[in-house]
């Protein structure tokens, strides 16, 4: 029983799959069949957190499993509700769990990532600092003091946090991804560069830390911090944690803060037009990437978002449009090249949407939206030109 536990703990423990919402093309236009359409993609400078997305290899767990029976139950329901989006019953389920154990480290660990869902911050660090407490070697939730950290704007403490968890686990890709993300925040592009590449090492397929490298290379990001104080960049850096989080509600509360605070800041429509989207308001989301845009005309990774909402409404043409300012603006954007690699293949123009995703592969080699639109765009019966398809017909 203690083994099936471990299992299923190192399987759901460290993350929670993001909600996104993608929208079947709704124009009259055709489309290949298995055409691409993903969903939105935010590349502002975000703060990561250990409980994310879908990963494939999460780094094992150093604590040992309650030997009580009923709290191995309750704490297995926890993470099923935590992965559920239904983060007020995982709190209960956990906290039930530590009723029957109250030295089970996993469930101090579930409740604390189950209230930094729902932006508990203080509560959040309590839990970790309990789990720290029966298990100081357990590095999960360091890794979780880091992203509260984070998301409080207390990114050298975050740092020093991630830090110690990777000194325990220094396979945990979640707390290098997380560093890195913190090291964005200070400007220090080099060394973020060399902790998301860390985190690709041991895990080639986490698309955070994929994102958080191109953060890392966009100079429009990554930059020194500002002098002047701009209190809107507490509540944005807040909302992008819960957004990755898959908490969109909650995200939306905070990009609205940050926009009180400065109506003006272009990460802040930015994310609100992601939040938005993966709600099922892509018109809205629209006119949110629209003001990103209006407000920072240079914003490639806005441009990138608004047109893979539009490729996802099937509106093709303007997608493509979109992402070509995109590319235009920042060539290094594997997004924007991946989106439009997705445009060019809902309008049949194989060979030019095969460039596209190359370009974005040659970027990032991992890229998964490329590698599957590549794969697709090369199969002659999915992909191939209109002129072709009315002969056949």
């Amino acid at each position: 029983m203690k083994r099936i536990y471990f299992l299923l703990v190192v399987l759901v423990v460290f993350f929670i799959i993001c909600a996104g919402c993608t929208s079947t093309p709704s124009s009259s236009q055709s489309v290949p069949s298995g055409s691409p359409t993903g969903s939105v993609t935010s590349l502002a400078p975000t703060p990561l957190q250990s409980v994310t997305v879908t990963v494939t290899s999460p780094p094992v767990i150093q604590a040992t499993p309650s030997s009580s029976p009923d709290s191995v139950k309750w704490t297995t329901q926890g993470f099923d509700l935590t992965n559920a989006g239904k983060y007020q019953e995982a709190i209960q389920a956990f906290d039930k769990a530590i009723s029957y154990d109250p030295n089970n480290v996993d469930a101090w660990n579930g409740k604390g990532n189950a209230l930094f869902n729902l932006n508990m911050n203080d509560e959040a660090m309590t839990a970790f600092n309990k789990a720290i407490s029966i298990n100081a070697n357990y590095s999960n939730a360091y890794t979780g003091k880091g992203n509260v950290f984070t998301n409080q704007g207390k990114t050298n403490d975050a740092i020093t946090a991630f830090e110690k968890a990777i000194s325990l686990n220094p396979n945990d890709f979640s707390a290098w991804t997380g560093k890195g993300q913190a090291l964005i925040q200070l400007g220090r592009c080099d060394e973020a560069k060399a902790a998301f590449n860390k985190a690709l090492s041991i895990n080639p397929g986490f698309i955070w830390a994929q994102k958080g490298l191109g953060n890392a290379d966009n100079p429009s990001i990554c930059k020194l911090p500002t002098t002047t104080s701009d209190a809107s960049v507490a509540f944005v850096n807040a909302g992008y944690t819960l957004l990755q989080q898959g908490n969109n509600q909650g995200a939306l509360q905070e990009f609205e803060k940050a926009l009180s605070a400065n109506p003006k800041n272009s990460l802040a429509w930015q994310g609100k037009g992601q939040a938005l989207y993966n709600t099922g308001n892509s018109r809205e989301a629209i006119t949110a990437f629209d003001n990103s845009i209006l407000n920072d005309p240079t914003n490639s990774d806005a441009w990138a978002s608004k047109g893979n909402v539009l490729m996802n409404l099937g509106n093709f043409t303007e997608a493509l449009e979109c992402t070509d300012r995109a590319t235009t603006i920042n060539p290094g954007n594997q997004w924007a090249w991946a989106f439009k690699g997705d445009a060019l293949f809902a309008l049949y123009r194989c060979d030019e949407a095969k460039v596209a995703y190359n370009k974005s592969l040659i970027i990032n080699p991992n890229n998964a939206v490329a590698q599957k639109g590549l794969q697709m765009v090369g199969d002659p019966t999915i992909c191939k030109p209109k002129a072709t398809l009315q002969q056949s017909t």
